[in-house]
């Protein structure tokens, strides 16, 4: 899928239904995981969440205090977003922007956040996009990424044999043609951090599927400061590539 249909896929019915729909163990998972790691973030810290989406990190990052700024590329779901921080009294802003050109200064934020939306870039494409989150943070990030696991990690279960049969037939393809999301690999994932100079502070695996696939929450530290991170994470402007475009690799729902 590219940008130009993500701009207008969350609309109308899809946006007012999105929490509604996707309610149920992974989306409690992933809600716990988030308010477990946010505790690392300080008291009162500025905060970016890009695509903040309905908004379902701000009653966590609003018990830290934290001053809060949204974008997403939906309209429909900046005004859920909107009345989820009405509901709380929380005074966030939240505006239109699209994660590829942030319009803020390097080293703006504490944090940044982006949960559910890496898996709809291609793994070519990841530090590009990554690399403009990490440059408008000073700090930490917060992000949510599906990835295959290397097949000598999975154990010798029951569990693991069925994962790794969905892995030989090629299950995440049959999601990809579907879908149009990416499975990254987990060493492109833990290469990047280390090219964008990010520690790995904890990782919380979220939901382990079936298919072989797991989504896991990190929290990384910024290892440079100043002027030398910020060059560090200079992003090539060219145009990022959506991940339908990468059908041949691993793919599988995550949306």
């Amino acid at each position: 899928m590219n940008f130009g249909e993500l701009g207008t896929r969350y609309h109308g019915p899809i946006a007012t239904r999105y929490e509604k729909r996707r309610i149920g163990k992974k989306w409690s998972a992933e809600n716990e995981a988030a308010e477990q790691l946010l505790r690392h973030v300080a008291p009162g810290a500025r905060v970016l969440d890009v695509p903040v989406g309905t908004g379902r990190l701000l009653p966590f990052l609003n018990a830290r205090g934290a001053h809060v700024q949204g974008l997403d590329l939906s309209p429909d779901m900046l005004a859920i977003a909107r009345s989820s921080a009405d509901a709380i009294g929380m005074a966030a802003g939240l505006d239109i922007g699209d994660i590829r050109h942030i319009p803020f200064d390097d080293d703006s934020f504490d944090l940044v956040t982006c949960v559910r939306f890496l898996n709809w870039i291609a793994t070519d494409d990841l530090k590009q996009v990554v690399g403009e989150l990490a440059r408008v943070s000073r700090n930490k990030l917060l992000l949510g990424i599906r990835y295959l696991p290397d097949l000598s990690e999975l154990p010798a279960n029951k569990q693991a044999a069925v994962r790794l049969s969905m892995r030989a037939i090629g299950l995440s393809r049959c999601h990809a043609s579907w879908h149009g999301l990416v499975n990254h690999p987990k060493s492109a994932v833990h290469n990047l951090f280390e090219s964008l100079d990010l520690k790995i502070i904890e990782a919380r695996v979220v939901e382990r599927r079936f298919d072989g696939s797991d989504y896991v929450f990190f929290l990384l530290q910024q290892q440079s400061n100043g002027a030398g991170a910020s060059s560090s994470y200079s992003v090539n402007r060219r145009p990022v590539r959506p991940a339908q475009d990468y059908l041949a690799g691993e793919v599988a729902l995550n949306g």
